[in-house]
């Protein structure tokens, strides 16, 4: 009985067996989402400010908003790399990459935002903006095939999407 225990644990291994079920991906999508219209609802307000005092009241509502949801994604993405490098997309197990990416975007962002004048504090929000929706995008593909494999269906070989990478110099880039 033990033997067909542990055979069935190691089959369950070898297939991709992992801890994570549907709702896991949905709670992940559905934060991806949330950060990619808080991103929107920034680049508009960040726009619009034509002060300083107008400048940091977006990026302070921005950063409460976005912060919390790329540190649940981030405390998310663990079981889901392991799902897909389970699965033998070894470099599509990105996902807490990615978010770490977000975060330093974030950081980045939340130190030169509001530091000049009004057309170059818009002009940081847009590169912000651009940045996040890039990574936002990113990890919406990865929910995609996340959601292929899950339901049985078959993925191309390596090399549909980019991967995450963490650069030498601490910086985080989709190629």
């Amino acid at each position: 009985m033990r033997r067909l225990a542990l055979g069935l644990t190691l089959a369950s291994f070898a297939c991709g067996g992992s801890n994570i079920s549907t709702p896991d991906v949905q709670n992940f999508n559905a934060l991806v989402a949330g950060v990619s219209t808080a991103v929107s609802t920034y680049g508009a307000q960040a726009q619009a400010a034509n002060d300083i005092a107008g400048c940091n009241s977006a990026e302070a509502s921005y950063d409460a908003k976005v912060r919390p949801m790329i540190e649940q994604m981030q405390n998310m993405a663990g079981p889901l790399d392991q799902y897909m490098q389970s699965n033998g997309r070894m470099a599509d197990g990105d996902m807490g990459c990615s978010t770490a990416g977000m975060l330093a975007e974030l950081d980045y962002h939340q130190g030169m935002a509001c530091t000049s004048s009004a057309n170059a504090n818009q002009s940081e929000a847009q590169r912000d903006v651009n940045n996040m929706n890039g990574w936002t995008t990113h990890l919406q593909g990865r929910v995609g095939e996340m959601n292929t494999m899950m339901s049985g269906g078959m993925m191309g070989g390596p090399g549909q999407m980019a991967a995450c990478v963490h650069e030498a110099d601490g910086g985080y880039a989709v190629p």
